[in-house]
């Protein structure tokens, strides 16, 4: 009887530190490791110079600390996931400024290829992660899709990131996988056509 409950008292304080976060096994994406940092941003004659906003951004799961409930993949919010996008769009020279936007972006997660809590990997061979996510652009004028399309993005972890710590290993991959995916979105839509 002793040992009952003195299992059911180590069990009660791991599922108490585990919910607090003071005990956890995984590590959310970073914000500012997540975006694509343009290197050749759009000028004034690109028709998407500071004209592009973000509306909707879905599907983007979040990161839980409680491995239980089996969501302990790191993964961008949907409010991070916008603030991601943002970003991008900002340093590419594409955000819209002060209310002007004249085109919509969304972003729908469709695939984050994320492990969970049950895997069997390890993180001793590194960690792959290959996202897919759906980007809609659309004109606000005519409310007509200029682009639609699911990007398939790559991300790796090694151990040189984290050998022992395998979600930590994982964010890392999830992080690189966001930046390939917000890098080819921003090539797509420097070349779309004008509208």
């Amino acid at each position: 009887m002793k040992t009952l409950k003195l299992s059911a008292l180590v069990l009660l304080s791991i599922l108490i530190v585990s919910t607090t976060g003071c005990v956890s096994v995984t590590s959310s994406p970073d914000v500012e490791s997540s975006y694509y940092d343009d290197p050749n941003p759009v000028t004034s004659d690109s028709p998407y110079f500071h004209a592009v906003e973000v509306g909707k951004t879905e599907g983007f799961v979040g990161t839980n600390a409680f491995w239980i409930s089996g969501r302990v993949s790191p993964n961008l919010t949907n409010e991070s996931a916008k603030e991601v996008l943002e970003k991008t769009l900002s340093s590419s020279n594409m955000l819209a400024q002060n209310g002007q936007a004249q085109y919509q972006l969304d972003a729908i997660m469709v695939d984050d290829d994320a492990v969970g809590a049950f895997a069997s990997e390890t993180s001793l061979n590194g960690t792959t992660r290959d996202m897919s996510i759906r980007y809609i652009l659309r004109s606000l004028k005519t409310t007509a899709e200029l682009y639609n399309e699911v990007i398939v993005s790559h991300g790796e972890g090694t151990c040189d990131d984290a050998c022992f710590a395998f979600y930590i290993q994982e964010s890392y991959a999830a992080e690189r996988s966001q930046v390939d995916s917000l890098r080819q979105l921003v090539a797509d839509l420097k070349a779309l056509p004008v509208d």
